[in-house]
C-alpha cells in the first residue's frame, strides 16, 4: 500500500500478524476499504506528514472485543464457582436446591435440548435432596477412613467365601462415629422404598442389612472424595491473594503463582494423598501451611476444537514416597466454538453477538452452495489456508482472510477424491465463515476476539522457517522480536514441531522456539570470542570451562551469566520473572531454596553439548574453583536445540508459514 507517494506504516501490534490477500488491481482508496472491511483494520493519516499512514487495528472493533473478551471471562468466573455453589447447597438445607440445580445446568447444559436440561435438573434436584440426609461434612473430613473400608471392604466382597468376618465387626473397626453409623443403618432401612428408584446409578447386591450398611457407607466416601476438588480448590482460591480472574488469564495466556497457604489438616492431607497418615497424622487438627504453584491457564486444545479454561494447583514438595494415584488439582472449563456450536456458547455471555452469528452463518451456509465454492481442488489440499491460496490462484479469485496460527479440522480416514473448499469449510473446526463483498472472498474468524489476544511473532518465524538457520537468521528473529512476543510463544498453548527427530519430545515447538529466543538474548550479550566458540561448537574454547551432568556422554561447555553487563543480568531477571518462568521451577530436594532476582542470574550458565542442545543451568557454587561433575550440584531451567534445527522442519508443518509455488 506504500505507492504513489504514500509511506504506510505498520502499528507495532499488527507487525507479528500474517494475513493472505489476492486481490486485483483497484484504486487505492477502494484497496483500502476493502482491507479494512477484511482484516477489522484502518488506515490512519498521521497529520505530522504528507502521506503518511498507519495501519492499525479499527479502534470501534477493539472496544468491542475487549467488551466481548469481558462477558466471555464473567461467564467462565461464573462456571468455575458454579460447581462449588452446589457444593454449598449439598451442604446447607437453608440454601434453595432448585436455584442451586437450575444455575448449574444453565451454566453447563445450556448447549443441550431442553428434554436434557429438564432431565439434568431433576437429577440434580434429587441428588441434593439425597446429599442433605448424608453427613457430607464429616465424610470429607473423614475421608482417608472412608477410602480404607472401601479397601478392604472390596476385599472382604471377593473373598468373602474363604473371609467369615462380618461387614458388621468390619465397620466397627474403623472408628466411624455414632451420627455416620445411624446414617447407615437408616439408609439401609428405607434404601429400596425411597431412594432405589430415583438413584438408580448406586446398586447394592445384597439384602444383608450390614453389607448394606458397608455399601452406603463405600457410596457416601467416593460421593463425598468426587467433591474434595471442589472443596479443595474453593479453601485455595479463597485464600488466594491477589484473586485469578479469567480476564486476567485471558490477556495473559498463563498467570503462575506461588503463595503459602493454610489449610486444614484433612485437605492437606488430600492433596499430598497421604491415604495412611504417614505425612500428616491422622490425629492431627492444626492447620498445615503449604506452599503451592497455582496455574491458570487459556488456551486452544490440543485434540479436539475451542478452547479451555484450566486452574491448576500444584505440589511440588509431595514426599517422593507417597505413590501419586492422581492428577494434580484440576478444574477445566471447554468452550466449543466450532462453526455449529459457536451460536449457543455465544448465547451464554453475548446475545447480540450470538444474533449477529446465527445471521452470518445462514449467509455462510448459502454461499457454501455457490459452484465457485465448490470448484475442485487437488486431494493433498487439506490445509484450509494451502486450500485457499491454491484455489485463487488456480480460478483468479480475490480473497481476504487474516491467518491465526493453529487450525483444527475434523480427522479423515483417506484422502478424499472429491476435494472442494466447501468441504474444507464444513470440516474446519473453528468459526470461520465465508462473506462476499462485491467481487472479493472474506474469510472472517469469528472468535477473534480471544484469538487476537496472544501476540506470537508469526511474522519472524515465518522468515526464519524459510532461512538458512545460521546466526545471522537467528539475529534477525531475536531483534524483529519482543520479549513478550517471545513470552506468548511459550504460553500461547499452539504446539506445532518443526525439529524434526532427536528433539526433546517433553518440550513442544512453541516453548524451544521461546527458550531460543532467550538464548539469542545471552549470546547477543557474550564477548564475540565466547560467542563464537559456543556457536561453532569449539567447547574447548569457551573459558576452558565444561560440564558433566545428566544422562548421555555428550560434551558440554558453558559461560556464566555473571559474565554478562549488569544491566543486561537484570533485564533478564525482570524477563524471566515476567514469563512466570522463575516461579515454575522446582529445584530438587538437595537444592537450596532459588536466589530472588539478579543474585539467581549470577548463578545461571548457559550451556552448550556437541550436538547442539542448549540448556540454561543453575549451580549452586557461585564462584566454582573446578569444574562440576556431580549431578547433585546442578539442574537445568530448559533446554533448547539450536542453532540450525529448523531446517529440519518438514515442508507439511505449517501451511500457513511457507512460502513457494503452493503457499505464499
Amino acid at each position: 500500500m506504500s505507492v504513489g507517494g504514500r509511506r504506510v506504516e505498520c502499528a507495532p501490534d499488527l507487525r507479528q500478524r500474517l494475513a493472505l490477500i489476492h486481490l486485483k488491481p483497484r484504486p487505492w482508496q477502494q484497496a483500502r476499504e476493502l482491507l479494512e472491511k477484511g482484516l477489522d483494520v484502518r488506515f490512519r493519516p498521521t497529520g505530522d506528514a504528507a502521506n503518511r499512514w498507519i495501519l492499525e487495528r479499527d479502534p470501534a472493533v477493539v472496544q468491542r472485543e475487549r467488551r466481548q473478551r469481558e462477558r466471555l471471562a464473567r461467564s467462565l468466573d461464573s462456571q468455575m464457582a458454579a460447581r462449588q455453589r452446589l457444593l454449598r447447597a449439598y451442604l446447607n438445607p437453608k440454601l434453595p436446591a432448585d436455584r442451586a440445580a437450575s444455575e448449574f445446568v444453565r451454566l453447563y447444559y445450556a448447549h443441550l435440548s431442553p428434554s436434557v436440561q429438564e432431565a439434568q435438573m431433576a437429577r440434580l434436584r434429587h441428588e441434593i435432596e439425597h446429599a442433605r440426609t448424608m453427613p457430607l461434612d464429616a465424610a470429607m473430613r473423614n475421608w482417608r477412613t472412608y477410602a480404607q473400608l472401601d479397601m478392604q471392604f472390596s476385599q472382604y466382597l471377593q473373598n468373602r467365601q474363604q473371609d467369615r468376618v462380618h461387614p458388621k465387626y468390619l465397620l466397627d473397626s474403623f472408628g466411624f462415629s455414632t451420627e455416620e453409623l445411624r446414617w447407615a443403618q437408616r439408609e439401609a432401612r428405607q434404601w429400596r422404598e425411597k431412594w432405589a428408584s430415583i438413584l438408580s446409578y448406586v446398586s447394592l447386591w445384597t439384602y444383608d442389612p450390614q453389607e448394606t450398611q458397608a455399601y452406603l457407607l463405600v457410596y457416601l466416601g467416593r460421593f463425598a472424595q468426587s467433591w474434595l476438588n471442589e472443596r479443595t480448590l474453593e479453601i485455595i482460591r479463597s485464600q488466594l491473594h491477589p484473586p485469578i480472574s479469567a480476564r486476567e488469564v485471558i490477556e495473559r495466556g498463563r498467570i503462575v503463582r506461588v503463595q503459602t497457604f493454610q489449610l486444614p489438616p484433612e485437605i492437606a492431607a488430600w492433596i499430598l494423598e497421604d491415604w495412611n497418615g504417614d505425612w500428616i497424622p491422622l490425629w492431627y487438627t492444626k492447620r498445615v501451611p503449604m506452599r503451592l504453584e497455582i496455574c491458570a491457564s487459556w488456551e486452544p486444545r490440543r485434540f479436539g476444537s475451542g478452547y479451555n479454561y484450566n486452574f491448576s494447583v500444584y505440589c511440588h514438595y509431595r514426599p517422593m514416597y507417597l505413590y501419586s494415584l492422581r492428577t494434580p488439582l484440576h478444574c477445566s472449563i471447554h468452550v466449543a466454538f466450532t462453526p455449529s456450536d459457536a451460536q449457543s456458547v455465544f448465547q451464554r455471555f453475548d446475545k447480540a453477538l450470538a444474533r449477529a452469528y446465527q445471521v452470518a452463518y445462514a449467509r455462510h451456509q448459502k454461499l457454501l452452495e455457490n459452484p465457485v465454492i465448490q470448484a475442485p481442488l487437488p486431494p493433498e489440499k487439506l490445509n484450509l489456508f494451502d486450500a485457499l491460496t491454491y484455489w485463487a490462484k488456480a480460478y483468479h479469485h480475490e480473497l481476504i482472510a487474516e491467518v491465526f496460527p493453529e487450525l483444527q479440522m475434523q480427522p479423515l480416514q483417506q484422502v478424499p477424491a472429491d476435494n472442494t473448499l466447501a468441504k474444507l469449510l464444513n470440516r474446519c473446526l473453528e468459526p470461520y465463515l465465508i462473506e462476499r463483498h462485491d467481487t472479493v472472498w472474506v474469510l472472517r474468524h469469528w472468535g477473534a476476539f480471544v484469538r487476537r489476544v496472544p501476540d506470537p511473532p508469526l511474522a519472524a518465524l515465518r522468515k526464519l522457517i524459510r532461512s538458512r538457520g545460521d546466526y545471522t537468521d537467528w539475529r534477525a528473529f531475536y531483534q524483529a522480536t519482543t520479549s513478550e512476543q517471545a513470552r506468548w510463544q511459550r504460553v500461547s498453548g499452539i504446539d506445532w514441531m518443526p525439529f524434526g527427530v532427536g528433539f526433546p519430545m517433553y518440550l513442544s515447538g512453541r516453548e524451544a522456539v521461546a527458550y531460543a529466543w532467550l538464548v539469542m538474548k545471552i549470546l547477543e550479550n557474550l564477548p564475540e570470542v565466547a560467542r563464537a566458540a559456543l556457536w561453532e561448537g569449539k567447547l574447548e574454547d569457551v573459558n576452558g570451562s565444561s560440564f558433566s551432568f545428566g544422562l548421555g556422554q555428550n560434551r558440554r561447555g558453558g559461560v556464566p551469566l555473571a559474565a554478562l553487563p549488569a544491566s543486561t543480568r537484570r533485564e533478564l531477571a525482570q524477563i524471566l520473572q515476567k514469563w512466570d518462568l522463575i516461579s515454575e521451577l522446582c529445584a530438587p530436594a538437595n537444592i537450596s531454596p532459588l536466589p530472588k532476582g539478579a543474585t539467581l542470574i549470577e548463578r545461571l550458565w548457559l550451556v552448550r553439548d556437541d550436538q547442539g542442545v542448549w540448556q540454561l543451568v543453575y549451580r549452586q557454587s557461585r564462584f566454582p574453583e573446578r569444574p562440576y561433575r556431580e549431578m547433585e550440584d546442578v539442574f537445568s531451567l530448559f533446554q533448547t536445540p539450536l542453532p540450525s534445527a529448523l531446517r529440519y522442519q518438514p515442508p507439511s508443518l505449517w501451511y500457513h508459514l511457507r512460502d513457494g509455488t503452493e503457499g505464499f
